[in-house]
This record gives structure tokens, sequence and C-alpha cells, in this order.
């Protein structure tokens, strides 16, 4: 069924109210703070960061974000319905997914739907237009400018697009790479929600909305990237399977993170093609989509911090590496908050250990008795042994001076655990309660050369005579801790 005929000036007036009212909810919904992870906005390189650090040095950085955001949903509003062949207003229910997950997080690609939108049709007329708007859209997001290329490739197969799409992939972030799977579920439990999709509905609503085909595939091709470059699973105790995904082979050019964001893209496809679907099916699939992404905007993680916490300042001024607690492993992904803790790290100036990443299994810090009490926990499955290492010589031996426990990132259950442990280990902390974060200074005797290399271990390994269960540590724990005479 083709769409409805209508005015010049009901289009118009449209095109005024729409953004207005996208501004307005998108300011209502960031009055409730961003999560951590915003704050690596600031530190990515493009356009975005440029212009939101330009904008927090004058206004401060969670006013800058809204302004970004309040603007920038504008005028992606604007370009949906442009793109769009109807004036309803309903329509735009189908980013409330992108919008409503993506800029809590500070995930600029949720700020592309329309321009996607506009891009998917530019390419449908002129390859060359369209890849010139996919080049200005990677100035904003390239995960999303990568998955514009992908979807237009299978909406009208054609060279240009299939040489752009790693080409833009190379303007994107590297870091920790997206991983679904084991830890995408673990971080929506905790109340995490990851990027700009929202979830199952906007997949099942591009299958069964209707309206052209071609344009369907394209918005299920940027889904499909939207999961990421890798998917985990557990095989054994002791084995972890990783298998690619399709956004692997653009992620190998350099987008190794935020592959989420190609969900926007997958939203505009969803919009186009309901506009030329059904207009009862649209309506309920694009309001499943709409409560699907007010569903999980209701679980927003802690705020990104107004103020530098006084005990990151604090930080700048002493010495060497930093390590920040809970740390990760690689397989689970990289901890929640580790972007506010490196964003952190360009106030205090000292460098923070594997750049505040997830580690590998094998990795020396793991046998820090403190580091792997605190994996235990987070894994009560695994049956993590403790070493029998002295508290703070794996440390010593690695160069870290400051031990950081950001009690955001673990459960009051976990807390009310760990706090006897650490205490026990290392001692009473220096405890910032407005920012909740607690300190250690580890001090220099000597750094101590490590014999072997630690490594995670189970109970009946060889070599683990001397290592102790997570529940005997934890009931050492909760003991009082002897005084020495003297």
């Amino acid at each position: 069924m083709g769409a409805p005929r209508y005015s010049r000036g009901v289009r118009h007036l449209t095109l005024l109210v729409a953004p207005l009212l996208s501004a307005a909810l998108t300011l209502l919904l960031l009055d409730r703070g961003f999560a951590a992870d915003a704050a690596a906005i600031f530190d990515g390189h493009g356009l975005v960061a440029w212009l939101a650090s330009t904008l927090a040095a004058r206004l401060g950085e969670p006013t800058a974000l809204r302004v970004l955001f309040g603007i920038g949903s504008a005028l992606s509003t604007a370009c949906l319905i442009r793109a769009l062949k109807t004036p309803y207003l309903w329509l735009v229910a189908v980013f409330a997914a992108p919008v409503s997950t993506g800029m809590l997080h500070g995930d600029v690609a949720s700020l592309c739907v329309g321009p996607a939108a506009l891009g998917l049709l530019t390419w449908q007329r002129s390859t060359s237009l369209g890849s010139l708007a996919t080049v200005c859209l990677a100035a904003v997001s390239p995960v999303a400018a990568a998955a514009l290329a992908v979807a237009a490739f299978v909406r009208r197969p054609n060279v240009a697009a299939l040489l752009i799409a790693p080409l833009v992939a190379t303007l994107g972030e590297r870091g920790a790479v997206d991983v679904i799977g084991l830890s995408a579920a673990r971080s929506l439990m905790a109340g995490h929600a990851p990027g700009a999709t929202a979830g199952v509905c906007l997949t099942v609503a591009l299958v069964v909305v209707g309206g052209p085909l071609r344009l369907r595939l394209a918005g299920l091709a940027a889904a499909a990237l939207a999961l990421g470059p890798v998917i985990a699973l557990r095989g054994d105790h002791d084995h972890l399977i990783a298998l690619p995904l399709p956004a692997f082979l653009l992620a190998s050019f350099g987008a190794e993170t935020g592959w989420s964001g190609a969900g926007a893209v997958s939203a505009a496809a969803l919009a186009l093609a309901a506009a030329n679907a059904p207009a009862w099916r649209a309506r309920l699939l694009l309001a499943l989509v709409l409560l699907e992404g007010a569903g999980l905007s209701l679980r927003t993680p802690t705020p990104l911090p107004n103020t530098p916490p006084e005990a990151v300042i604090s930080l700048s001024e002493r010495k060497g590496t930093v390590l920040h607690l809970p740390v990760a492993r690689s397989s689970l992904g990289e901890p929640p908050r580790a972007a506010l803790w490196r964003h952190q790290a360009l106030i205090h100036r000292r460098p923070l250990y594997a750049e505040a990443r997830a580690v590998h299994d094998d990795d020396p810090v793991l046998g820090e008795p403190g580091v792997v009490a605190i994996v235990g926990l987070l894994e009560p499955e695994a049956g993590w042994l403790v070493p029998p290492t002295d508290s703070g010589m794996v440390l010593r031996a690695l160069g870290v001076t400051e031990l950081v426990l950001d009690r955001a990132a673990l459960s009051a259950e976990n807390l009310a655990q760990l706090d006897p442990v650490l205490a026990r280990l290392y001692g009473p902390p220096q405890r910032d309660n407005a920012a909740g974060i607690d300190l250690w200074r580890i001090p220099s005797l000597g750094a101590r050369r490590l014999s072997t290399s630690p490594h995670l271990r189970r109970e009946h390994e060889p070599g683990t005579e001397r290592w102790r269960t997570l529940e005997e540590l934890l009931a050492a724990g909760r003991e009082p801790v002897p005084v020495e005479p003297g």
C-alpha cells in the first residue's frame, strides 16, 4: 500500500514540530544523567569528539553532552522526516530504541538514524552522492557509516559501496573488541544496556513489517553488524570458543568497538520500510520497538559525575602506575566503567595498568591475591583459586603504586564480601564516599622479580597445593587482622 498524499503545509509543519519534540524528549531523558561510559566521547577522535571537547571547555562536560545530543537529535529527526514519504509523527517512534539507550551511553551513532535514512535513499539514486553521504556520516560515527555502506550494497550491489565500507572503518576507534555472548549478557543483567540498539524487536520488525524486500534485507545486514565482531561461547572449564561475526572483517580495518551503533542504520531501514508498509502493521511493530527502547532506558547505570572526584584529583599528587579494580578477563570484555577510568586519567596524568582494559588469563596481575578475589567473586562458577603470593608483591613488580576500587562497578553484595578481604590484604582504604572510590597506596619496598608467570588456576591443577579457595580467603577476611607487637 502506498503512502497517503498530504499537503505541503502539513509536511512543513511536521518538519518543524518533530525536531523540536525530539529535542525536548531527548533533554528530558538526559536530565537523568549520562552513563559513565559516555566519558569516552571526549577521548575519541573525529568531528564529534572535537566538538564535545570544545563545548566542555566552556560549559562543562554534562552540559556539553546535553547540548550535543539535544541539537543532534533534532537534526536527526529532521533528516528522518525529510526522508520519509509520510508526515505521521508516530513513525518517529522507530528511533526510540537508539535514542533511549545510545544517548544515555554517549553513543554518537544514536544521532545517525535520520542521516542514515537519507543516505540509503541517496545511494539508491546516485553512487557518487551516496559515497559522499557515507563519508559525511563517518565524521559523526565511522561504524554507522560502514554499516550504511554495507546496507547500501545489499540494497543495490555496486563496487563503490563495497570499497567505501572498509575505508570509513579505518576511521573507527580501537579498543576492546565488541563481543556478544557472555559479556553482553552480563552487561545487560548488570544494567549496562550495550550500545544504540534496543534489541530483538528491531530485527523482528524488519522481518515482518512488509515494504520493499531489498530495503528490509539491508536493515537486517546492519543489524547483523550490530552484534559486534566476535561471539564468545564457553566450551569446557578451560576453553572459550571465539567465533567471528559479520563485523569481524570491517573491525580488522580499525573500528574494533562501538558496533552496536550499526543499529542506527537498521532503525533507519525500518523507518523507510514502514513508510511503505500497511499502516496497521507498521504502527503495531513500531510501538513494540518504542516499548523495548523505553524499557531498556529505565536501566541506567551509575551516571557520569558532574565534576572530577576528589580521589581522582589526589592521584595527580603521586607517581607510578594505577591499577583499577575490578580487573576483567579479555574473554568477558573490558570492565563496564573502563571508559570513565581512562577519561579520568587525563586529569591525574598517570599511566593505567593495561590502559584499564581487560587482561589475558596469563597476565601477571592475576597473580595478585586481591585481584583474583574480585575475579572469583564476579565468576563464582569458574572456581578460581587465590595464589599464595604476598599481598602487594606482584603489584610492586609491575610498577603499580596505587590500587583504585571503583565501588560503583560492583554490587552491594559483592562489596560486603570484598571489603574485609581487601582491608586484610592492603589495610584500610582512603575512601571518597561521594565518588564511591577506595584508594590504597602500594609502598615501593623494592620490586621483586616474579619467578614464574602467575595465572588463573583451579583446584587439583598442578602447582596449586598452597593455593586457597575464594571461600577460604573470604572467611579469613572476616577474621580480626592480627596486630604486630611494637
